[in-house]
């Protein structure tokens, strides 16, 4: 893993096709985002990655499910490919940090301007 990672951690991935959840180490850089079966394997190529220029967010879907009879906290990262995923934190705040580390760079990605110019006066519309 060249690119640093801006948030990483332990998190449950509901699988896509099979509905079952496993617990995935997940890493968040700039580009995209990763997960490995462990941090013990993050020197392998991930299981996956999530490419952040077809994420459109992450969302607190404000769903719980009991993983392992533990509460786990449920946000999706929804996709323009037509898939959406679904990952869970143990605790809340765990889970609001994905959601804002998510959103935070897929908007830095999609928002090149970081200032406005006033380039026309909108009072040469106004009838003088």
């Amino acid at each position: 893993m060249s690119t640093k990672a801006h948030r990483s951690g332990y998190i449950y991935k509901k699988g896509g096709l099979i509905k079952s959840t496993k617990k995935r180490w997940l890493v968040l850089n700039v580009n995209e985002l990763m997960y490995y079966e462990s941090i013990k394997v993050i020197d392998e190529p991930p299981i996956d990655r999530i490419y952040l220029r077809t994420v459109t967010c992450a969302e607190n879907t404000f769903k719980t499910e009991k993983i392992n009879n533990k509460t786990a906290y449920e946000f999706v990262v929804k996709t323009t490919t037509g898939r959406d995923y679904q990952m869970y934190c143990e605790t809340e705040s765990e889970r609001d940090l994905w959601v804002e580390a998510i959103n935070k760079i897929t908007h830095q990605k999609k928002s090149p301007v970081t200032q406005f110019e006033k380039v026309t006066d909108p009072t040469q519309f106004l009838g003088k």
